[in-house]
């Protein structure tokens, strides 16, 4: 799993492939792809740089990721859907 999904997703949206952008901010390659999973960690003056050339902020871009609330109904975690409409009941 990538550590900075953010990151991830403006490289994508971007078109680059990961190696594009370590070369476009002068990284070593195997050492972005170290730090995008987390191995190692990107130093506070690559982090400024990758904002810059993405057009995003660091502190989006290097932003731990949140996982979503899961719904809740009447105080219970509820499932969103019932696949194949079996409610457990034998007809």
């Amino acid at each position: 799993m990538m550590r900075y999904p953010n990151l991830v997703w403006a490289i994508e949206k971007k078109r680059f492939a990961h190696y594009e952008v370590a070369a476009i901010v002068k990284i070593e390659r195997t050492r972005f792809s170290r730090c995008l999973h987390g191995v190692s960690e990107f130093a506070p003056h690559e982090m400024t740089r990758i904002g810059e050339a993405l057009g995003y902020t660091a502190a989006w871009l290097f932003s731990e990721p949140k996982p979503p609330n899961s719904l809740t109904f009447d105080g219970e975690n509820t499932a969103a859907v019932t696949l194949g409409g079996n409610d457990g009941k034998s007809n």
